[in-house]
């Protein structure tokens, strides 16, 4: 598996925020390996793959970071192929660790 079929492409480098968000703009490249099969008539980007890009890109800026575990999460419409997406990232202090927000 090559890095073009695993992560979307950045169209747009990271930017920073004056609050420290990062954002991206990523494009959903038609051969993403998360599309095959999900679903064969109309493919979707499944949720779980959208939880490993925010890993993968805020991995990618924040050296050491762990998932611990997923908070109550809400995807508010479907990623289709072909699509720009704008992911944004956001740390933020929580109790002993850190949380990021995206």
């Amino acid at each position: 598996m090559t890095e073009a079929e695993r992560w979307p492409e950045v169209i747009e480098p990271p930017r920073s925020g004056p609050s420290g968000e990062l954002a991206l703009v990523l494009r959903l490249q038609p051969g993403l390996l998360w599309f095959q099969g999900h679903f064969p008539v109309q493919p979707i980007a499944p949720g779980f793959a959208q939880i490993e890009w925010v890993l993968y890109y805020a991995g990618a800026q924040a050296r050491g970071l762990r998932l611990s575990e997923v908070g109550m999460i809400k995807f508010t419409r479907p990623l289709y192929p072909g699509e720009r997406v704008r992911l944004r990232l956001r740390r933020e202090p929580a109790g002993r660790g850190e949380l990021v927000r995206f």
